[in-house]
């Protein structure tokens, strides 16, 4: 004799999903619930599911995430019901809190290498620093708590400031040479100020061809420039990289994190 019975039951399950915050805060999630007959063998109780779907009747959307799909299945051995749920981040407000302040005061930092030094305005950069490190402690709180060996995109972010902060702390440190014309200057740093004229030489096309510099006639003010230049010009290329390799990480994945 076979009989059929539905089962109804009137509680609240609360459930924990492993997420994968790779792709954070553009990340979609696949959250799986198993619901098994403990204490039967299949021979005593056939489960059925009565849809292939999750019944949305007392869903309430929220705004931090999406539903996307749902998903229902049986597994035959177990007598075990599967239901899967996909939900996508909402990220505008990650993105207005935490991603847009990272990119303004990376472009912030480049500004400072505009700064002539003997202005004295340079020390500017030591408040964007701090304005770093006191937003670095803030948007911890924001970050998803992991252990998975895949880091977060939104690292490579963070991985910007940290390399802009170094570079800015170099930066304060060769203003203390910049009026130090007594301090013997050695071969390597005239070789660095030449190359690095040259360089700019050949790369800038709206140079007067009849400006002309002598290489022995080299002050520390002169070091001080070119190391703010090449400073600048590294900042940029480390920004133009690292915000590629985001939106190429959060759009289709970078396979070497994978």
């Amino acid at each position: 004799m076979v009989m059929y019975v539905t089962w109804t039951p009137g509680d609240n399950y609360e459930v924990v999903c492993n997420a994968d915050v790779s792709r954070f805060a553009f990340d979609t999630q696949i959250c799986k619930l198993q619901i098994l007959t403990w204490g039967y063998i299949n021979e005593e109780i056939v489960v059925e599911p009565y849809y292939i779907f999750f019944v949305q009747w007392w869903y309430t959307p929220q705004k931090t995430w999406e539903f996307i799909e749902s998903s229902l299945a049986k597994i035959e051995d177990l007598q075990l019901l599967e239901f899967s749920l996909t939900l996508k981040h909402n990220p505008m407000f990650l993105v207005l809190n935490l991603i847009l302040p990272i990119c303004v005061m990376i472009i912030l930092n480049i500004f400072v290498f505009l700064l002539p030094p003997e202005s004295g305005e340079k020390l500017i950069s030591v408040t964007v620093l701090l304005a770093i490190a006191v937003f670095l402690i803030i948007s911890y709180g924001n970050l998803p708590s992991t252990s998975s060996s895949r880091i977060s995109s939104i690292s490579l972010l963070l991985f910007s400031d940290f390399v802009i902060s170094a570079v800015i702390v170099l930066m304060v440190s060769e203003l203390t040479i910049y009026h130090d014309d007594n301090y013997p200057m050695s071969t390597f740093m005239r070789g660095f100020v030449n190359v690095s004229r040259i360089l700019r030489c050949k790369v800038c096309c709206c140079r007067r061809k009849q400006e002309k510099y002598n290489k022995d006639d080299i002050k520390w003010t002169d070091v001080a420039k070119e190391v703010d230049i090449v400073c600048g010009m590294f900042i940029t290329v480390v920004i133009c990289i690292v915000n590629a390799l985001y939106i190429i990480d959060v759009t289709v994945g970078l396979p070497g994190l994978d």
